[in-house]
């Protein structure tokens, strides 16, 4: 058997502490999105629901746009249109990006439903309710 010396370590644990140490001053401001860079990856994600897609990674984007949608999940081919109106007042550089959607589905009158985004890499476009739910708010 053989046997690790102690300071043959040493690199694996400074790398170790490097990277922790680096996400340690991370702001929330550092994982919003700027206004377009969220509208733009909510237009994607609406996009991909309208063409019959599920929730989840939507291939071609960059930065890459990741969905989570529990409604779209249990009715991924409904969306027949969507109607972005606007960012939510109050917004601001340090807080979750949140707008004001209109969707019209194959079933039933169109909806306004909040969708939430955050991240810069991936950018996660959340429906509100599920956003809630994760971040503990919803309880």
């Amino acid at each position: 058997m053989r046997s690790t010396r102690p300071w043959t370590l040493v690199p694996l644990f400074a790398a170790i502490l490097l990277l922790g140490c680096s996400k340690a001053g991370r702001r929330v401001e550092d994982f919003t999105p700027s206004a377009d860079n969220a509208r733009q990856a909510l237009q994607a994600a609406l996009e991909h629901w309208k063409a019959g897609n599920p929730p989840g990674s939507v291939p071609g984007t960059t930065p890459q746009v990741e969905t989570v949608d529990s409604k779209w999940k249990a009715a991924p081919k409904q969306l027949q249109a969507f109607e972005i109106l606007g960012e939510e007042p109050g917004a601001t550089g340090s807080a979750p990006r949140y707008f004001r959607v209109k969707l019209t589905t194959a079933k039933g009158p169109p909806q306004e439903v909040k969708y939430v985004v955050v991240g810069i890499d991936p950018l996660w476009v959340y429906r509100e309710p599920d956003f809630a739910a994760l971040s503990g708010a919803g309880k």
